[in-house]
């Protein structure tokens, strides 16, 4: 879907064909949350990297849009996959407040 940063790309699970490296770098799975409406209407993505702290480089892409929110899961049981925790934070905080106006 796009570039998140020098080692980040975002796609779908479902490519047809022989992927090709891109961009050089990281290639790990991770978790996003998203909800987009019938009519095409969506609220900001949750992207959430496996890890123990952010790093300064995720948020260096200009193109990356500012509501995005970006989380980490340190989790040894969830390996980078969301948590109750993340979950409930972005319904509190991003689906709640711009579904309930």
């Amino acid at each position: 879907m796009g570039l998140i940063a020098t080692a980040k790309v975002v796609t779908r699970a479902e490519m047809t064909g022989q992927p090709f490296l891109v961009q050089p770098g990281n290639r790990e799975w991770l978790t996003s949350i998203e909800c987009i409406n019938s009519t095409g209407w969506a609220l900001p993505l949750c992207i959430i990297f496996k890890g123990k702290v952010h790093i300064e480089g995720w948020y260096q892409d200009k193109a990356l849009p500012r509501n995005w929110r970006i989380e980490i899961s340190d989790n040894t049981v969830t390996n980078g996959w969301t948590t109750n925790q993340i979950g409930l934070q972005w319904l509190q905080e991003t689906f709640f407040p711009a579904t309930n106006g």
